[in-house]
């Protein structure tokens, strides 16, 4: 029982993480003037900026932050490109480890998938592929992760190598930002080249083999709501029985 008490309680932080955000009324404009009010002092502690930055993309990743984009983008006009994704990997990487643990110590082992299938190479493939994807989100890929029984190393090697085109894509976009706000121009060659590696890096996830996986989870999903459903009947049918 108390280990659904503690997902209980961790998705109830997220979800009001969420709520938050979707209704604050927060508009681009906004952001971008507190942007522009604090960017010179970034600019001056980059190096505290940064650990902020990734302490923040942590927390936020961890409790399944659903606008991620905007923190890449800040930290892209905030902060050098370079700096500011590595942080952000750094980060981010380390609150979806976080939150991995997290479900892998509280999600009960025969929910999990003990196919021999799922080894080796080919889930390396998998959960790259499911990071580099950006029709799947990230919680759902950690909690896939659990259900394969996947490493802690491999999970957060995939983590980094699949995040990384995405965090760059929007720290460049951020950057560009920036450079137009205050009178500068647009580098579109430096632009094109990470659309360009975010499109191959897109196109390469959907030859991984990650999709019939999606579809064994399914199977593992439609199996257990079957035995819990049949676990269910049973106790109904125990309970006169017990009566008497």
């Amino acid at each position: 029982m108390r280990r659904y008490r503690v997902l209980g309680v961790y998705f109830l932080v997220a979800v009001l993480l969420s709520a938050a955000y979707r209704f604050a009324g927060w508009t681009e404009t906004d952001i971008v003037r507190a942007l522009a009010a604090t960017q010179l002092s970034v600019k001056a502690h980059a190096l505290e900026a940064s650990v902020v930055f990734a302490i923040g993309s942590a927390l936020l990743t961890y409790f399944s932050f659903p606008a991620m984009p905007v923190v890449y983008i800040a930290a892209g006009y905030c902060l050098d490109a370079y700096i500011g994704a590595a942080a952000l990997l750094i980060g981010s990487a380390t609150g979806a480890l976080g939150a991995f643990l997290l479900y892998r110590a509280h999600v009960p082992t025969r929910f999990c998938h003990h196919g021999e299938e799922l080894g080796g190479a080919k889930m390396w493939l998998t959960l790259a592929g499911l990071r580099l994807s950006p029709i799947v989100p990230a919680p759902l890929v950690n909690f896939f992760a659990v259900f394969v029984r996947a490493g802690p190393v491999m999970f957060l090697v995939t983590t980094i190598v699949g995040s990384a085109p995405l965090v760059l894509f929007y720290e460049i976009v951020g950057q560009q930002g920036r450079s137009l706000l205050f009178g500068g121009q647009a580098n579109w060659r430096e632009l094109s080249v990470y659309g360009l590696l975010l499109v191959v890096s897109t196109a390469l996830s959907y030859l991984g083999p990650w999709r019939s996986f999606l579809r064994s989870l399914r199977n593992i999903k439609n199996e257990m709501a079957t035995a819990l459903r049949s676990r269910g009947a049973l106790n109904d049918r125990m309970k006169p029985m017990a009566g008497e």
